[in-house]
């Protein structure tokens, strides 16, 4: 008897544990880490009456998809979820090669992240560039192996702002300041598969990074500012080439990547593909590339840290799973 009540409290234990672990991946992957070892004792309700965090010298990102809301007249809405759940995971994988980088919010199509700042950095507004020349390489190869018309605006600003938990309901972590309409102004006025930055991004950038087209923007108090484009291809794959050397984990991760295969270089404009129809043969071709795409299955394990992927596309399981461990 003695002996099952041993092994009756163990059981408890560790489902104890488990749940700790639970709670705990919950709270790191809303907030920031040095926001939620403050908050882990609290109740989500109260979470929104902590002080704000203030990040004085990062740089932000945002980037906007178009081309997912005419999908629903050609495939199902679950498969355009598994087309948007591939995508953005693998630009989940993209920013965690690269170490230090938040993310804000994902609503429907739209992505926002902090680079620098919540894990501070001095090289903050190169990876950022970085991670916006990645973004647009992604959605174009990955576009080009489903045979979609999918493209992206992507803005990149260096500045200030002020995060903070917002709601006592369902709690999110958000960011607020002027920095963060000049962020938007960017977003919104990037080109096509285009990434604008402004001058507080662009005076950070080492020499190698080329910039265009210079433009000024204004805001809604009356202030303006200048940005610049950041064009792709060859004017800046020397600068992509070093940082895909330095982030080795970035790397591998454009030398494993299946629609980067299928497009061909990065930064190259994809092979014309013939235009997609309502057939059934059209169907079923969209259908085999979702598949292969959004084909999550395999897992590959080293050491410690375990990665699951298919053609370089990461799970998005295990990337909640290693937000939960930081």
């Amino acid at each position: 008897e003695h002996h099952w009540r041993a092994l009756a409290l163990e059981e408890s234990q560790e489902q104890l544990e488990a749940q700790q672990r639970s709670t705990r991946w919950l709270i790191f992957s809303m907030v920031p880490p040095q926001r939620a070892e403050k908050l882990k004792e609290d109740s989500p309700e109260l979470w929104h009456v902590s002080p704000a965090d203030s990040f004085y010298d990062c740089s932000i990102l945002q980037m906007d998809v178009s081309g997912f809301t005419a999908l629903s007249s050609h495939i199902d809405p679950e498969e355009v979820v598994e087309l948007i759940n591939a995508l953005f995971t693998s630009i989940d994988f993209a920013a965690d090669c690269l170490g230090n980088v938040w993310k804000i919010e994902l609503i429907g199509d739209c992505y926002k992240c902090v680079i620098g700042g919540v894990f501070p950095c001095d090289d903050h507004a190169i990876q950022a560039v970085v991670l916006a020349h990645s973004i647009v390489d992604i959605v174009r190869s990955f576009a080009a192996s489903v045979q979609l018309d999918l493209s992206v605006r992507v803005g990149v600003h260096t500045g200030s702002i002020t995060g903070a938990v917002v709601g006592s309901l369902r709690p999110r972590y958000l960011i607020f300041g002027r920095d963060c309409e000049v962020l938007n102004k960017l977003e919104q006025n990037a080109n096509r598969n285009g990434i604008l930055v402004s001058d507080g991004t662009k005076n950070r950038l080492s020499a190698e990074w080329q910039s265009e087209e210079k433009c000024v923007l204004s805001l809604h108090d009356g202030s303006s500012f200048r940005a610049s484009s950041l064009p792709e291809g060859l004017q800046n794959w020397k600068a992509m080439e070093g940082a895909r050397a330095k982030w080795e984990k970035l790397g591998k991760f454009y030398a494993s990547y299946g629609p980067f295969k299928a497009m061909g270089q990065p930064g190259d404009a994809p092979a014309p593909r013939p235009p997609r129809t309502n057939s059934a043969d059209g169907q079923a071709s969209l259908a085999e590339g979702i598949e292969e795409v959004a084909a999550l299955s395999h897992t590959r394990s080293s050491g410690d840290t375990t990665q699951r992927q298919t053609n370089g596309v990461p799970n998005p399981s295990l990337i909640r799973m290693n937000i939960g461990n930081i």
